[in-house]
């Protein structure tokens, strides 16, 4: 049930005890840290902190926790333990709504909030932005939560794909430098992210989030399961203010605890299962499936009869390049005796700079149509860096956008997901600033509508200096990702869901990010009639 609270009165702000005050205790042979700090008790929400305007309690499955009723509405919390070299929090959160990437209707931008795609669950700081228009028609002052410059945030972001992140620094998450440069090149700031965290509406999760701040290590939990870790040394972190606020309208929180000391994944389990009233076994299957990629299915896909071979090439001989056309850095490709060797400039181009030439794309100069199967193999010769497909790739009509309109030379991600160009793409190597790569993961969107369609973490990272297989299969309205055998998605697209048709022809690209180095070698395409029989007219005289 739902219980309407009104704070009419003037909150009581409670003294805390110094930190420490609980020594460490063990669980099952595990040590626990001490809790330092400790807030919204299901059995007193309101103890310890300070309440303005309007809250609902929410119960559900043996748990209640606080949620905002207005914008206006927030939490304090006077003291807490992020400004120690180590520690940890827990809490537990309920989401009011499915949370997802959203298209932004254009019509309405002028009066949404300025970053309504990222909502806010715990920060040190609210940033008041102009987020509405009054009757004479000015820009007004909201309430509105932006996390960008708060130092310590958790929230909720839907903007590139849905993403859960924590950060200790006072920036956006891609916030250019004075030097013109993102931080994804590299991205020295103390963030970590988990992508793709399929949020189900009135289930309670328990977060957890651990820093180290000496070690430049940051690590993001879900129920015990560890869901991102940052990957970067030397991350730039910044003190956090005395207090933290939250206040959300779709965020339910509940038993905030502030740890000290350096967390385990141990720990974080077990405080899981320690707190856990309500068990879901199927929440916990599709997170361990996800992010620890446990329990996936193996196929080794191969064409039949009906399938035709339209492009085989081993990558060996030098006019196997004659079967594509570059764009971005020109001098990334070679050919070698053991393959194709794609090898980018090792920092993002400036923004300064018209074009991006630190990125590239080799693209074929066949436009494939009907059903498609693809496969090569690849091999990363270094640490770091991110290779992707785009699959299916046509103008916005289906028509040849290679054909049609002139050759882009720029290449920069605006060709994947904000130009004329409709298209799958599938990252299939992804150890870049912003990933979390300890385990290899995948990711396969619908563009240029930004639609997130699977997210997978495969069981370990891929080995260097080692041969890896890929496949790609599409079937109709089923598209099939597998990596050495291991499927890492298996989905439908949807041609009636608002993101455009289901792709049946296009072109292929193989594109690589800058940091990357990588062989590939005995590239096949087949494809697959769906039943319309194609023939060129030949031109009247």
């Amino acid at each position: 049930m739902e219980e309407f609270i009104r704070i009419n009165m003037r909150s009581i702000q409670f003294d805390f005890p110094p930190a420490n005050p609980v020594t460490e205790r063990r669980m099952n042979s595990i040590v626990i840290s001490p809790v330092t700090h400790q807030y919204l008790d299901p059995k007193n929400l309101a103890e310890k902190v300070e309440l303005t305007g309007p809250f609902l309690t929410v119960e559900k499955d043996g748990r209640t926790g606080l949620r905002a009723a207005s914008v206006h509405s927030r939490v304090d919390f006077p003291a807490h333990n992020l400004n120690d070299d180590c520690g940890f929090l827990t809490m537990w959160v309920l989401a009011a709504d499915e949370l997802t990437v959203w298209q932004t209707p254009q019509h309405a931008t002028q009066q949404l909030e300025p970053n309504f795609k990222e909502t806010l669950l715990l920060a040190d700081a609210f940033e008041e932005k102009a987020s509405y228009l009054d009757a004479d028609g000015n820009r007004q002052l909201g309430p509105f939560r932006d996390p960008n410059r708060a130092h310590f945030a958790i929230a909720w972001s839907a903007n590139w794909y849905p993403q859960l992140l924590a950060k200790m620094h006072p920036y956006a998450q891609y916030e250019e430098n004075s030097q013109g440069e993102s931080a994804v090149t590299p991205n020295l700031k103390a963030v970590v992210s988990a992508g793709h965290w399929h949020v189900q509406p009135g289930c309670w999760y328990q977060l957890a989030f651990s820093w180290h701040r000496s070690e430049s290590e940051y690590r993001l939990f879900v129920n015990g399961v560890q869901v991102g870790a940052s990957m970067q040394k030397s991350l730039q972190h910044f003190p956090s203010a005395s207090g933290l606020r939250a206040g959300s309208t779709v965020w339910a929180l509940s038993d905030l605890k502030f740890y000290g000391g350096k967390a385990t994944a141990a720990q974080i389990e077990e405080l899981y299962d320690e707190e856990c009233v309500s068990p879901n076994e199927e929440v916990q299957k599709v997170l361990r499936t996800i992010y620890l990629g446990e329990n996936l299915p193996s196929v080794n896909f191969t064409p039949d009869a009906s399938w035709e071979e339209t492009l085989a090439c081993s990558f060996c001989e030098p006019e196997d390049l004659g079967h594509f056309q570059a764009q971005g850095f020109p001098g990334c490709y070679s050919i070698t005796s053991e393959g194709l060797e794609i090898r980018t400039p090792s920092k993002w181009r400036n923004s300064a700079e018209k074009l991006d030439i630190s990125q590239g794309y080799l693209w074929t100069r066949q436009f494939f149509r009907g059903d498609l199967f693809l496969e090569y193999e690849f091999m990363p010769l270094k640490e770091e860096g991110l290779s992707l497909l785009c699959l299916q790739a046509a103008g916005m009509q289906g028509e040849d956008f290679m054909q049609d309109y002139p050759l882009r030379i720029d290449g920069s991600m605006q060709l994947v997901y904000g130009e004329n160009v409709r298209l799958y793409h599938w990252e299939y190597f992804r150890e870049m600033d912003d990933t979390y790569f300890e385990l290899a993961s995948h990711g396969l969107f619908k563009q240029p509508w930004c639609k997130p369609m699977a997210y997978q973490c495969q069981p370990t990272r891929l080995a260097q200096n080692t041969w890896h297989k890929l496949q790609f299969v599409q079937e109709g309205v089923r598209l099939r990702g597998m990596i050495n055998g291991l499927v890492v998605f298996d989905v439908e697209d949807n041609g009636h869901d608002g993101c455009g048709p289901v792709f049946r022809s296009g072109r292929l690209a193989i594109r690589c990010m800058f940091k990357t180095h990588l062989r590939i070698r005995n590239l096949r395409v087949c494809s697959r009639s769906t039943g319309e029989t194609l023939q060129p007219l030949a031109p009247a005289k």
